[in-house]
């Protein structure tokens, strides 16, 4: 029996500091304020983090989107897995970005569930919806933009928008159609949200409606007042516009910005519409830093067939302008001086975490079809906060009711099983830490539930061992028998229950897998506690002396 005690309380100790052992590092991470975290150099937080369990995002706060692709485009073929590989370019880049335990699943046919705790909203959608496509396109010649400006001014002459006119007047604002077009410059320079009241000549009875507001640069690129940008928009959507144009080139925003005269002015460029190089080629992009003023930029590296390709553009072209288009709108148009192979920059009006975010959905690929947000739902940090604090209330709550009952039922057999229900709480948590995994709100709720579970394993071993006593046998007797003859029913009760809980782990999202994980936790540190550890409680208290009566 010695020799037995012995190596049954040296795996309980072990477990007991083993656990330990594996709650410091959470212990410390979620103790320390913001500015504790500011301060701390970026990696030791780091570590720290990836050492702690995670909390979900109803505890910890972040960005819940419902994504819908959009199929309109896209042909038979390519509908039937347009959703898959959206979801698998999404996953990429959110693993990237490096957030921690985000949950992306699908719904339906063409929804995507994205769960990204401690991640800001906007932030989110910017990294999720971008179909980060890189296109580098030619400029034309400025001899030929203005003469296509000049044909443009004569098709202008005959169109009557007066109509329309009212609703830049009266409203200051923009249709939706301006908004859909610049949403992306907006992630590189700040836009003016106002448009000029006064709309001159937007009836088509300026002598020269289009070449009055474009001022062509000697590049060949275009500038237009910001204060003129909208009806510069509205004569480029015109269908006789359109057919003026062409189908060879097309009419592209940049995203920068300049100030003269106390006037802003956006740059506008006719390029040649077919690329002659793409994302595709794309090996590698990383954050990166603008050699002329030290601002973030992005690099990018070609593969080797990209990179022949783009050496032979450019030594066909130097002397001209190559435009960098991502997603629709021209970050820069470069003079090519010399053959350029393999590597190249991409510079722009970033803040750093722009820059890198850019980096990541380059670096991952272009989604096969636009996305569009169908629902979106922040949770802040303080609502999460005020979620832990309740269900650690209620978990008190409840281990206190049970405690109290055990201890009035089962006096002394319900204090060594109150302490089970403590060191099974424990436990729990330092299985959570062992494999990273994340607590969340139903996972509170799942831990509050092994409390109970815990109890009734506990009550079915006290009312065996009743009976023993009540048939006359000892103490020890009593101990060993009521054990033996639980053992069976706890063990298909918890079996039962774990192997649902499995199940729910399999293949349940979301809130179900978060309860999941700390059930099928609960009901193994359950059985180990009730089974083992308070048996080895009792081997040790009759060992040391000799009962004649045991208070249960």
């Amino acid at each position: 029996m010695t020799k037995s005690i012995g190596w049954r309380l040296a795996v309980v100790i072990a477990v007991i500091l083993s656990a330990v052992v594996l709650l410091i590092p959470s212990f410390r991470f979620y103790r320390l304020t913001e500015n504790d975290r500011e301060n701390m150099p970026a990696t030791e937080l780091s570590k720290m983090r990836s050492q702690s369990f995670h909390l979900g995002l109803d505890l910890r706060g972040g960005t819940h989107l419902v994504l819908e692709v959009d199929h309109s485009k896209l042909t038979e073929d390519q509908r039937k897995d347009a959703t898959a590989r959206a979801m698998e370019k999404i996953r990429n880049r959110i693993d990237e970005f490096g957030v921690a335990e985000p949950i992306i699943q699908r719904q339906g046919e063409r929804r995507i569930v994205v769960q990204l705790p401690g991640v800001d909203a906007e932030r989110a959608k910017t990294l999720v919806k971008r179909t980060a496509f890189l296109e580098f396109r030619l400029l034309e010649d400025p001899v030929e933009v203005q003469a296509m400006i000049q044909r443009m001014d004569d098709a202008a002459k005959f169109i009557d928008m007066e109509a329309d006119s009212s609703v830049v007047a009266d409203t200051g604002e923009t249709p939706e159609s301006f908004d859909a077009d610049s949403t992306l410059a907006g992630l590189f320079a700040e836009e003016s949200d106002t448009i000029q009241t006064a709309v001159p000549g937007l009836d088509g009875s300026s002598e020269n409606p289009v070449a009055s507001r474009i001022y062509i640069l000697e590049n060949g690129a275009c500038s237009v007042r910001m204060d003129e940008e909208y009806i510069i928009r509205r004569y480029l959507d015109e269908p006789s516009i359109q057919r003026v144009i062409g189908h060879d080139v097309e009419f592209k925003w940049g995203s920068k910005f300049a100030s003269q005269d106390g006037s802003e002015y956006r740059r506008l460029f006719l390029l040649k519409k077919e690329p002659k190089v793409t994302g595709e080629a794309l090996s590698n992009a990383q954050i990166g830093v603008n050699y002329d003023d030290g601002s973030p930029a992005v690099d990018f590296f070609l593969n080797r067939r990209g990179g022949r390709k783009f050496g032979r553009v450019t030594r066909e072209n130097v002397g001209k302008f190559l435009a960098i288009v991502l997603d629709g709108v021209v970050q820069e148009a470069p003079r090519i001086n010399s053959e350029i192979r393999t590597r190249g920059q991409i510079t722009g009006s970033f803040t750093e975490e722009e820059a890198r975010d850019i980096a990541v959905v380059l670096r991952t690929g272009a989604l096969p079809a636009p996305v569009t947000i169908s629902e979106e739902r922040s949770v802040g940090p303080s609502l999460g906060q005020d979620s832990i604090r309740q269900g650690v209330r209620a978990a008190l709550i409840g281990l206190a009711i049970v405690g109290v009952f055990m201890i009035l039922y089962y006096r002394a057999g319900g204090i060594l099983s109150d302490f089970a229900l403590v060191l099974n709480i424990f436990l729990i948590l330092g299985g959570l830490a062992l494999f990273r995994a994340t607590l969340t709100l139903p996972g509170i709720a799942g831990i509050i539930l092994t409390i109970g579970m815990a109890v009734d394993a506990n009550v079915l071993i006290f009312e065996r061992i009743r009976e023993e006593i009540r048939s006359g046998k000892t103490v020890g007797a009593s101990i060993a028998a009521g054990y033996s003859r639980a053992f069976i029913t706890i063990l298909d009760s918890n079996v039962t229950t774990l192997l649902t809980a499995l199940i729910l782990l399999q293949f349940g999202t979301g809130p179900i897998k978060g309860f999941a994980v700390t059930l099928s936790m609960g009901i193994v540190v359950s059985m180990f506690t009730a089974l083992f550890v308070t048996r080895l409680i009792f081997d040790i208290i009759t060992s040391r002396f000799t009962l004649k009566k045991l208070s249960i």
